[in-house]
């Protein structure tokens, strides 16, 4: 297949449009101002450890309040950051607001040549254009996080495996393609964990295919040798770490979790009420024409069965009172509201493939109508009701621009970075301790929303402990009750200011139709008089203050 000269106009178009939806609401807000979400500053924690020390840490930093725990994070994407700071010589912070948008945008690409490859130009552009303004994709492939990558990845190995079946090798060559797949698994697997979703994905594509008769059991074989050569040529990094048993038994993901239906709110309404129909209105045209049905309309239903399940899984688990395997890493992997955009890519082929059937119905191409003029009007109105969700319902330009933290936050974690030791650490609420474990390659106490639930490491392995402590460093009166929780972390310095103290009083009692994380789990706690305890000069020293932020170090009693 070759894409003719029109259709790679549109997919450039196409890919521009998806670089100014994730780039132009960042030129507004200064480039160290990062989306705060996925943890992003974390894994620049991570690569500005790569940066400084040429490799990635032993163990993960994120622990080491707590103790030894093996680096676990994929090494790829670290590597990657490091490499755009080093060529472009701009902060790992710029990087990912200024470059990354553009490395992001090519998600759409292999989106494209997939549906053209296996459906018609009209299905393709019908479906990406449903996709590239799909709100959980656009957000979820543009905050720095390579679960992007994964996004970029996933058609692509569709397409290896459906052109091997059929015998389309590239260069002509079968074990070529075969090792071509099992490269590109390589890769995926070294950048993000969300390579687990691609191999399932494949999986069940699969299974599509022998329904379909385009596939044999046997075929399976193949598969399951590029996933294990993926596996071995990995062997170096997961195996000595013995990084299966902390992915599935030792880690656990955040304690951030949907306590309601908000699937909508997160994924976006137009783009999710029109994708859920078009995907029951496929299931139903299949049944309905059974041995009849178009070719390779099982291959889109088969890929949403896992991104769907995984989705909607915190809701089910609460439908069946089943909330504490929550912590399940093989029942709840990651959040839900992290595979809205898995789930994005197959919705959207289902949307298009509906309006496929609709344009090819006894209304249009049987009443001898133009499709072409209507394929037109269908896409322009889509276009029109997912721009106006993206940006009016999901506000799309205010996620991006959400950031939690200051320049003169950054700032003086960049002061913090070179005015004390390397084994000094400081306390902040979680999302400022995210940005400083990010300026300063480590040296902030990490892991509360990140309990290690099977690990039995004291403290951390309970579900609240941390995230309670750091509250009552601030909120407590009993400077003794501090200072011991101070010495518990190895905490040498506090991070102080309005905003912190506000961002504190979120996560105990919640915000706008936020719950706090906290409610019902501890006694409540008081707002206290500081001068009592982390404004007593006795106990702590102003080392640096800037605007309403100081950086208090830990004074051993008179």
């Amino acid at each position: 297949m070759r894409l003719t000269r029109k259709e790679i106009l549109f997919i450039c178009c196409l890919y521009l449009v998806c670089v100014a939806i994730r780039l132009l609401p960042r030129l507004a807000i200064h480039p160290q101002l990062l989306t705060f979400d996925a943890d992003i500053w974390y894994r620049l924690c991570l690569a500005q450890y790569v940066l400084e020390n040429g490799r990635p840490p032993q163990w993960d930093i994120r622990y080491l309040a707590y103790g030894h725990v093996p680096f676990w994070y994929t090494p790829g994407a670290l590597y990657i950051y490091a490499f755009l700071a080093k060529l472009t010589s701009l902060d790992l912070p710029t990087v990912t607001s200024r470059i990354m948008p553009w490395i992001e945008a090519t998600a759409i690409v292999p989106f494209f040549v997939l549906c053209r490859y296996l459906y018609s130009a009209r299905v393709a552009v019908i479906a990406s254009v449903f996709l590239a303004l799909t709100p959980a994709f656009v957000f979820w492939s543009a905050i720095g996080t390579p679960q992007g990558f994964s996004m970029f990845c996933i058609p692509l190995g569709i397409l290896f495996w459906v052109t091997f079946l059929r015998g389309q090798y590239l260069g002509g060559r079968r074990l070529l393609h075969f090792f071509a797949l099992a490269l590109l698994l390589t890769i995926n697997f070294v950048t993000h964990l969300t390579y687990f979703n691609h191999i399932i994905i494949l999986l069940l594509v699969h299974w599509s295919l022998i329904v379909e008769k385009k596939g044999r059991w046997k075929d399976y074989g193949w598969l399951i040798g590029a996933i294990l050569i993926s596996q071995i040529a990995t062997m170096w990094w997961w195996l000595p770490g013995k990084l299966y048993w902390w992915w599935t038994q030792g880690l656990s993901t955040s304690t951030a979790s949907a306590d309601r239906m908000i699937f909508f709110k997160h994924y976006g309404t137009v783009s999710g009420l029109l994708g859920h129909v078009a995907f029951f209105f496929l299931v139903y045209f299949i049944f309905r024409r059974k041995h009849k049905a178009e070719l390779f309309y099982l291959l889109p239903v088969f890929w949403a069965i896992y991104p769907i399940i995984e989705s909607h899984m915190e809701g089910l688990l609460i439908v069946f009172q089943k909330q504490d395997l929550s912590f399940n890493n093989l029942v709840r992997p990651i959040e839900g509201f992290r595979f809205y955009s898995f789930l994005a890519q197959p919705l959207a082929l289902c949307a298009a493939l509906t309006c496929e059937q609709f344009l090819q119905s006894r209304w249009i191409a049987g009443a001898g109508r133009c499709v072409g003029r209507a394929a037109a009007v269908t896409v322009v109105l889509l276009a029109a009701l997912l721009t106006t969700d993206l940006y009016a319902g999901f506000k799309i330009n205010e996620r991006f621009r959400a950031h939690w933290v200051t320049v003169n936050d950054i700032d003086s974690a960049r002061w913090f970075r070179g005015h004390t030791p390397a084994d000094a650490r400081m306390v902040a609420d979680y999302y400022t301790a995210q940005m400083i474990s990010g300026v300063c390659a480590g040296k902030a106490l990490l892991g509360s929303m990140f309990p290690l639930k099977g690990a039995g490491i004291p403290h951390i392995s309970d579900s609240w402990k941390v995230l309670y402590d750091i509250h009552k460093i601030y909120q407590s009166e009993d400077i003794a009750t501090v200072r011991t929780i101070l010495k518990r972390y190895g905490v040498t310095h506090v991070f102080y200011s309005d905003a912190v103290l506000q961002k504190i009083e979120w996560v105990l009692n919640g915000y706008g139709d936020h719950d706090g994380l906290l409610a019902g789990k501890y006694d409540g706690l008081l707002a206290v008089d500081h001068h009592k305890t982390l404004l007593n000069p006795a106990y702590f020293e102003v080392v640096y203050e800037s605007q309403d932020v100081k950086i208090l170090a830990l004074r051993e009693p008179r």
